[in-house]
C-alpha cells in the first residue's frame, strides 16, 4: 500500500518503510514523478490518501496524479480518500485526541481551530497560539502544543501523538473509490485576465 499525505506543508509519500518528503514548492514536478516511479518500482494496487484540507497545489497535483495513474491502469487501483477532519473527528471519538485542534489549511499565517467535541470550528492567526490541551498535524512554535504524526506500518495508518500510537485500517474509516476528489477547506481563488 503507498501512503499519500497531501495535506500537510510538506507532502508525505511512503511505501514499505521509504518515505519521500517533498516541499511544496517542487509539487508540480515532483509529485508525478515520484507516484510513477514508486508504481514502477513495487506495482501497488492499494492507495491510501489524505486529499486535505491543505495547500490548493499540493491537494490538485495529488488528487489529479492519482487520478492519472488509476486511469493508466484502467481504474484497478484501490483508492483510499480520508480529509483529516473526518480522520482526527474519528480520533477523537476514540478517545485518541484531545477535544481540540489546529489544523493546517494551506496557509501561512492562518490554520483553523477546531472542536471536534462541539463540531465547531474557526479561522485562526497561529502567531503567538499558546492554548493548552490542543493539538496541531503541524509545526508551530509553541511549547504547549503537542504535534499529531502519521505514517504507514503493516498496510495501516500508524497515528503517533504524546507518545501513544492507534492503528487504523483505511477500510474502517473510508471505503475504496475511483477518483479522488480534493478537499478544499478554501475554495481557490482563481482570476483570469480581463479583455
Amino acid at each position: 500500500m503507498l501512503f499519500l499525505n497531501i495535506s500537510l506543508p510538506q507532502i508525505i509519500l511512503e511505501i514499505n518503510g521509504e518515505t519521500k518528503i517533498i516541499e511544496n514548492k517542487k509539487t508540480e514536478e515532483t509529485i508525478p514523478k515520484i507516484l510513477f516511479e514508486y508504481f514502477e518500482k513495487y506495482n501497488f494496487k492499494n492507495i491510501t490518501i489524505i486529499n486535505g484540507p491543505g495547500s490548493f497545489t499540493a491537494l490538485r497535483i495529488g488528487s489529479l496524479s492519482i487520478n492519472i495513474l488509476n486511469f493508466l491502469k484502467n481504474y484497478n487501483l484501490n483508492l483510499f480518500s480520508i480529509d483529516k477532519i473526518t480522520l482526527y473527528k474519528y480520533l477523537f471519538e476514540k478517545n485518541f485526541l484531545p477535544g481540540k485542534g489546529i489544523i493546517y489549511i494551506g496557509q501561512k499565517k492562518k490554520a483553523l481551530l477546531y472542536d471536534f467535541e462541539n463540531d465547531f470550528s474557526e479561522n485562526i492567526f497561529i502567531d503567538n497560539l499558546e492554548q493548552k490541551n490542543l493539538f496541531t498535524d503541524f509545526g508551530l512554535n509553541s511549547k504547549n502544543i503537542n504535534i499529531l504524526k502519521i505514517n504507514l506500518q503493516n498496510q495501516k495508518l500508524n497515528i503517533n501523538f504524546e507518545n501513544n500510537n492507534i492503528l487504523v485500517s483505511p477500510k474502517e474509516i473510508t471505503k475504496p473509490e475511483k477518483t479522488i476528489q480534493p478537499n478544499y477547506l478554501i475554495q481557490p481563488n482563481i482570476s483570469y485576465p480581463s479583455n
